[in-house]
């Protein structure tokens, strides 16, 4: 592995406003990860194997906000009560 990687979340670490830093690192250290992981599919299977996870995932993530959403407006609800 080379140091692009490690290289890019330093930049994005330097130049970032302090406000949003933390959003910035997080947001660059998911795509590093998951380029690597994009990597390893495609060594393992094939492009169609990675994106069928990675849509997999997201469609996890999406679920997951929904429900969140979900159970945050029924607190609220209840609390109004």
């Amino acid at each position: 592995m080379d140091l692009y990687i490690p290289a890019g979340l330093l930049f994005v670490l330097e130049i970032a406003l302090t406000d949003v830093r933390a959003a910035a690192v997080k947001n660059g250290h998911g795509n590093a990860v998951f380029t690597f992981l994009g990597g390893v599919f495609i060594d393992w299977h094939s492009e169609a194997f990675m994106y069928g996870i990675f849509s997999l995932v997201t469609c996890g993530g999406t679920a997951l906000l929904f429900v969140l959403r979900h159970q945050i407006n029924l607190s609220r609800a209840e609390a109004c009560l």
